[in-house]
């Protein structure tokens, strides 16, 4: 697989996330996907596996009459993130189906990577989803 192929594939599932991942509680300010490649036996590329790298902008208030209150809004964020990246999967030979059509690729749960809050400022939340093939 060369890398003008990678790059395609990559921007297409960006935008699929993307579309994905319209919310009123959080915007995406950034997608990236890194790709873990690997050499077969007759000399072709394949994806071993791939990462992706999110920055979310929080939107939601961190505050509120409870405390805690606000861990349940990040769930949720957290949920909705897991399912617009679960929806849809990247196959070793770099092709992109639904995940209900193909169940042999593993997402992580997600790995919030850092957080950035700034007092009246965005709350960027980085988080990191690893997808991996089963045999």
């Amino acid at each position: 697989m060369d890398s003008n192929k990678l790059k395609v594939l990559k921007e297409k599932f960006e935008y699929l996330l993307r579309m994905g991942l319209n919310n009123s509680e959080f915007e995406v300010k950034e997608i990236d996907l890194y790709f873990d490649l690997t050499e077969t036996i007759k000399g072709d590329t394949e994806i071993e596996s791939y990462h992706i790298y999110t920055v979310v902008d929080y939107q939601g208030l961190l505050d509120g009459y409870e405390p805690y209150s606000f861990t349940y809004q990040l769930r949720d964020m957290f949920n909705k993130l897991q399912d617009s990246v679960s929806e849809y999967v990247i196959l070793p030979e770099g092709k992109i189906v639904t995940h209900t059509d193909n169940d042999n690729v593993s997402l992580s749960d997600p790995i919030v990577v850092n957080i950035n809050y700034e007092l009246d400022g965005p709350y960027l939340f980085s988080i990191q989803f690893r997808a991996f093939y089963l045999d």
